[in-house]
């Protein structure tokens, strides 16, 4: 899938340790569930391999590689597909700071979205963050979505409780139906 800025493709299993690598650096993390999403390789691959990383189980999800200037520069990736309804959670992470408020994170969603509701024919396309990432947010807001609520206190990290904030997109709003 190609963006203005940025190429999506699906991730590969070498590029494991350059995710954890990502994951390791604070800034990063603390949008990923902070220090306690940390553990050891064996089990970040248990979890994600099959979706992330290989893509044997598509019905669960798919992880791509964002690129920019040919190199990977983060990961988005859809799963809790519900194929009744047409609906679709996505995550993404701009994971090499030096593209951090350029626009890459934005072309990589807009991207992604053509392909979720054209090609895999989703009717709403949903995710979750912190509402501490002002920066995910504003790009989010970008993209078309739309707040549609709050999940107060729902996830301890780091010592503390944080909200997350629930946005979707529907097709029409993207330019579907």
């Amino acid at each position: 899938m190609e963006g203005e800025k940025t190429r999506l493709r699906p991730m590969t299993l070498d590029e494991v340790d350059l995710v954890l690598c990502w994951l390791e650096d604070p800034e990063v993390r603390e949008f990923w569930g902070g220090r306690d999403l940390m553990r050891s390789k064996e089990e970040f691959l248990a979890d994600w391999k099959p979706y992330y990383f290989d893509g044997s189980e598509p019905e669960r999800g798919r992880c791509f590689a964002i690129e920019a200037d040919g190199c990977p520069i983060g990961m988005i990736a859809y799963n809790a597909i519900d194929r009744r309804h047409r609906s679709v959670e996505i995550d993404v992470t701009i994971g090499e700071k030096a593209y951090w408020s350029r626009g890459y994170g934005t072309d990589a969603i807009r991207t992604f979205l053509g392909y979720l509701f054209d090609a895999m024919g989703m009717h709403r396309v949903w995710l979750g963050t912190y509402a501490t990432n002002a920066r995910a947010i504003h790009c989010y807001e970008k993209c078309g979505f739309v707040r549609e609520g709050v999940a107060r206190e729902s996830d301890w990290v780091d010592g503390r409780w944080v909200d997350a904030v629930l946005m979707s997109v529907l097709e029409q709003e993207f330019g579907g139906e």
